[in-house]
């Protein structure tokens, strides 16, 4: 059996969709499953694969990063405007990034042969997931 030392943890970016990190599960199956975790705004992919770790082992874990950049690092799915008051969301930019991530799954699931993806997020990542889920069950 195959250790932790011995998963692949890499980025991978040409040809999708979204950069990524990415940690390959222990062992494949037929049934491959992938989870893929959503950072919030102003973070970015390193965020939530801190817990690739904490998760099954044989299952594929990726973190894409967002595309609006908004500092050095710094990542967001749309950008809010909070000087009214009250948040106002680019939804140009949401849609957009909500269909390069759809984009990005159907590349995940393709050139992995994945079966099962679960989609979760923190902050504005959840919200995307929610998003995507809504629309593209």
């Amino acid at each position: 059996m195959a250790s932790a030392a011995d998963q692949k943890i890499g980025f991978e970016k040409e040809g999708f969709a979204l950069p990524f990190l990415l940690k390959q599960p222990l062992a494949t199956s037929r049934g491959q499953r992938a989870i893929i975790l959503l950072h919030g705004i102003g973070s970015n992919e390193n965020d939530l694969f801190g817990f690739a770790s904490e998760l099954p082992e044989n299952v594929l874990i990726i973190a894409p990063r967002a595309p609006i950049t908004i500092d050095d690092g710094r990542y967001a799915w749309y950008q809010i405007d909070f000087s009214t008051g009250e948040p106002i969301i680019n939804e140009m930019q949401e849609e957009h990034s909500r269909n390069l991530l759809i984009q990005f799954l159907i590349q995940i699931k393709a050139t992995f042969n994945i079966d099962e993806i679960y989609l979760g997020g923190f902050s504005q990542g959840a919200i995307m997931s929610y998003s995507v889920g809504l629309t593209h069950p």
